[in-house]
């Protein structure tokens, strides 16, 4: 028996250790590639949001609608949650996070009161991305009241949003661009609130009407990005956003669903 034992000891021995390695322990899988078109994507959305979140700010002291106040008030925390998730994104990547100051922290100061007008413009060189509205927008918005700044706010935010798409757009037509899944389902997310969120922006311009008072806005239910990314990782499907907007579960089929990018 001493016999037969000695000499398979000796054979492990001299077994690469790699080899060895592999049957007990998997190889580490290599890190998700991320390309700088990525990373100019996450940093210039950060801005793109930043500037949102100062329009919907004005919101409350320039506007006596419910349904623009219930509105902005959406945006505002979809808008927050996806400046979190990039946010996180760069960190855990040891990337630049782009500073948002002053325009989150000043969306709205210790008086109370709204930032003041063109006080947006000093973010993230944000006029040189779609969508971004100019300073003079921004005072002319900031000027405005009752029923112009509604129709001026409308206006000016579906222009963002358009801008939003422009810039998922141009990453997704950009050679290997978004092969980080997470890239990928973020952006594909983005680009269907967006489309959902002008739907619903030029429902409110086509007729005063709906600017009243009423309860069938109230039925829609708000999901945030962050819980439908959960979700997401749920069905393993970057391109489900559309699917999980309605949790596990929920059947297939988005119209408005990206196409795949591998």
């Amino acid at each position: 028996m001493l016999r037969l034992v000695c000499p398979l000891l000796l054979m492990m021995a001299t077994l690469p250790a790699p080899l060895v390695a592999q049957q007990g322990v998997p190889a580490a899988q290599p890190p998700v590639r991320y390309t700088p078109s990525d990373v100019t994507f996450m940093q210039g959305m950060i801005g793109h949001h930043a500037q949102a979140l100062v329009m919907c700010a004005l919101v409350a002291e320039r506007s006596s609608h419910p349904q623009l106040a219930l509105l902005a008030e959406r945006l505002s925390v979809s808008q927050q949650d996806e400046i979190a998730i990039m946010r996180q994104w760069l960190e855990a990547r040891g990337l630049p996070v782009p500073a948002l100051a002053p325009v989150v922290r000043d969306a709205r100061d210790t008086t109370g009161h709204a930032p003041a007008p063109g006080h947006a413009e000093h973010t993230h060189a944000a006029h040189t991305m779609p969508g971004m509205l100019s300073p003079a927008q921004m005072d002319t918005l900031a000027r405005a009241r009752g029923a112009s700044f509604d129709r001026l706010f409308l206006e000016y935010m579906i222009q963002h949003h358009e801008g939003a798409l422009v810039m998922v757009a141009q990453l997704l037509a950009t050679a290997d661009a978004a092969r980080d899944p997470m890239i990928f389902q973020f952006a594909s997310d983005v680009d269907t609130d967006q489309r959902a969120e002008i739907r619903r922006m030029r429902a409110l311009l086509a007729t005063r009407e709906s600017l009243l008072p009423s309860s069938r806005h109230h039925d829609v239910p708000f999901v945030s990005i962050r819980a439908r990314l959960r979700w997401c990782a749920w069905c393993r499907c970057p391109a489900g956003h559309g699917d999980c907007r309605r949790g596990p579960g929920s059947p297939r089929g988005s119209q408005d669903r990206l196409p795949r990018r591998w």
